[in-house]
């Protein structure tokens, strides 16, 4: 849970819960679960350059997986735990997709328009994605292995008043996006 930029680790279900005050990640944003259950990616925002930590959720100790001289925002861990899709820019957002293994950087593309909030299927294969800012639609990519990307929209948001679109993720057996 983050909190006024505070990040809480809740124990389920019930148990104590644990502020996470780490030194390498001034202020925790965004986070990413490992398929491990026991580490996640985590923003590190703050002072210094941007970037993402691997922290270790028993031992709250962190190690930097990637800096940035701009922002790096909603990271979203593959299943396998290999790949992590991500949004990068300023102003003008991006989803970058990184393989962890050795750092080599895929951007995923988003036109002219800004994209933010990725969220991997739970097979790896596709990821869904908030799409604007002068109309919102929800997005979804297919990563073929071979470097092909293909997008379509897959919902438009029309209510009147809308400013923005926060936190894109699919359910568990990859057959719903909220």
């Amino acid at each position: 849970v983050v909190q006024n930029t505070v990040l809480w680790l809740l124990a389920y279900p019930g148990g104590q819960a644990r502020q996470i005050r780490i030194s390498d990640v001034p202020t925790p944003g965004s986070t990413g679960w490992m398929p491990d259950s026991r580490h996640f990616v985590t923003e590190q925002m703050g002072t210094g350059q941007p970037g993402f930590a691997l922290v270790d959720a028993d031992t709250l100790t962190a190690r930097t997986l990637l800096r940035s001289p701009t922002p790096l925002l909603n990271p979203s861990v593959s299943p396998d735990g290999r790949r992590l899709a991500f949004v990068t820019g300023d102003g003008r957002w991006k989803i970058v997709e990184v393989t962890l293994a050795d750092g080599r950087v895929r951007e995923l593309g988003s036109g002219s328009r800004v994209s933010w909030f990725p969220s991997l299927s739970p097979d790896g294969t596709r990821l869904a994605f908030a799409h604007g800012p002068d109309t919102f639609d929800i997005r979804e990519m297919t990563l073929a292995p071979a470097g092909a990307v293909v997008a379509r929209t897959i919902a438009t948001v029309t209510e009147v008043g809308t400013r923005a679109l926060n936190q894109v993720e699919w359910s568990p057996d990859g057959a719903r996006v909220f």
